[in-house]
């Protein structure tokens, strides 16, 4: 039987680059249909028309502020020349690897955010990393003053109220009262003006950075945690968005619940406490943006895998889904006894997202035509190297599912994924809106990835996807022109 011997280090890098090569040119090849029939057709996909960067909501940028280019640059060339040193078995001990990694972040998301320099919003021009904020009519912070004056528990009780709700900024219309409380805590804490705002949502989001290395270590041991981290602090969509939007920290509590189910599931002994809290933090998610709905058949899924794959028994799992539901059951109790209505939040909400966003007229083209493009837009803002990735993980563990090899993060994040894409219930920009997906398919992909490096010895795939996700980050940013 002749022997086969591991592809090298060089052949892995080529590889994935080759991959990355075939899905550029796939979502290009795509970008332009869908362009073509836009602009041919006339119809809009949510707020995405031929005018813009089909399917991102997004614009071709002419202006460079080649100034703000140097910080970008050290930034990104900071994080290439650790990168080597975060993955390495014998790199820094795991708390100093964390400090290292969220410090990384904090330094890289607002450094490439002002590459777009200083910009002129609502009448107001400020630095890149701000200039989001002062759009109140559009963001959370416009509705501070509301809490304010009513008060938290009055401002729960009064939100759904026709009065108050069509008084109130345009996303926290859409979403429920979490972010624009979150905000008012801020300006609570660190005053009212544009620069607190703004650094406590990047501060706060950086949060995400340990936990997806919690996430990865749980499901697959440190080492695939170390390359987890790593692909996560330059991809895209994650970075361009955390420093000038709430999605960002919206990303935390499913990372945080996440986190504790997986935890609950494969600790030794039950653990009802920590299933407890994974209710709470997956309330807590529910409470600041309506898409970590799906946050619930996601862990839902991942058990039902990690019952298959072992890792957990049926018992355990029952057990801990009754503990998360007690908790977030427990959350919404409270809520309620502050006044808060969540249903009617909820429908008031849809139907002003069903207005705005040109929804609730979806044909079986139309709905077929949304769906594809929600899954290239998030395809694309995960950066080539993570969804080449992350496609190749997913399909490894579909093929491996009868056998009861499957990743049950790559499989759930995939699945997760799709329904979310075909659900009907997001309408395209879910480059940003997905954020909260992004560490679980950072853990899933980082899985194959490490897989890669041990079977070479070498950590040419790393470097090389190191480098593709540093490129398309600064590329975008250059190039394109975002709502935040």
């Amino acid at each position: 039987m002749p022997r086969t011997t591991a592809p090298s280090g060089r052949a892995q890098a080529l590889r994935l680059l080759a991959d990355c090569a075939v899905l550029a040119a796939l979502l290009w090849g795509y970008h332009r249909v869908l362009l073509r029939w836009l602009a041919a057709s006339g119809e809009r996909l949510g707020a995405i028309d031929a005018r813009q960067v089909a399917p991102l909501h997004a614009s071709l940028e002419a202006e460079w502020h080649l100034a703000w280019w140097p910080p970008a640059l050290l930034a990104l060339g900071l994080f290439w020349w650790a990168l080597p040193r975060l993955v390495r078995a014998d790199g820094p001990r795991p708390r100093r690897l964390l400090v290292a990694a969220t410090s990384l972040f904090l330094l890289i998301a607002p450094a490439v955010s002002m590459m777009d320099g200083y910009q002129v919003r609502a009448g107001v021009r400020a630095p890149a990393l701000v200039s989001a904020y002062t759009r109140d009519s559009l963001e959370y912070r416009g509705d501070v003053p509301a809490v304010e004056r009513a008060g938290v528990v009055g401002f729960l009780r009064k939100y759904s109220e026709r009065r108050l709700f069509a008084r109130l900024s345009l996303h926290t219309r859409t979403h429920p009262p979490g972010g624009v409380l979150f905000q008012w805590a801020v300006s609570r804490l660190f005053g009212p003006g544009l620069w607190p705002a703004a650094l406590a949502t990047i501060a706060f989001a950086a949060l995400t950075v340990p936990l997806v290395y919690l996430i990865a270590r749980e499901g697959h041991g440190p080492a695939v945690a170390r390359v987890a981290v790593a692909l996560f602090l330059v991809t895209p969509n994650f970075v361009m968005f955390t420093a000038t939007s709430m999605d960002g920290p919206f990303a935390v509590f499913p990372a945080l619940a996440t986190w504790l189910f997986l935890r609950a599931l494969r600790a030794a002994r039950a653990r009802p406490a920590t299933a407890a809290l994974a209710g709470v933090a997956a309330a807590a998610a529910c409470f600041m943006t309506y898409a970590a709905l799906f946050l619930g058949p996601l862990l839902l899924v991942l058990g039902l895998l990690a019952v298959r794959a072992g890792w957990t028994s049926a018992r355990r799992l029952a057990a801990s889904l009754a503990w998360g539901g007690a908790g977030a059951l427990l959350v919404y109790v409270l809520l309620a006894g502050l006044g808060y209505d969540a249903p009617a939040a909820l429908r008031a909400s849809m139907a002003h997202d069903q207005e705005m966003m040109d929804t609730g007229r979806e044909t079986a083209w139309r709905h077929l035509a949304i769906g594809v493009a929600n899954l290239a837009a998030f395809l694309i803002g995960i950066g080539l190297a993570l969804g080449a990735l992350s496609l190749r993980a997913t399909a490894a563990s579909i093929l491996r599912f009868r056998a009861r090899q499957a990743d049950p993060l790559a499989l759930s994040a995939g699945l997760t994924v799709l329904a979310m894409a075909f659900s009907t219930l997001f309408t395209l920009e879910v480059e940003r809106v997905w954020l909260f997906l992004v560490p679980l398919v950072a853990a899933a992909a980082a899985r194959h990835l490490h897989a890669l490096v041990e079977a070479s010895g070498s950590l040419a795939v790393i470097r090389t996807a190191g480098a593709l996700q540093c490129l398309q980050l600064f590329a975008f940013e250059a190039l394109l022109r975002t709502g935040w």
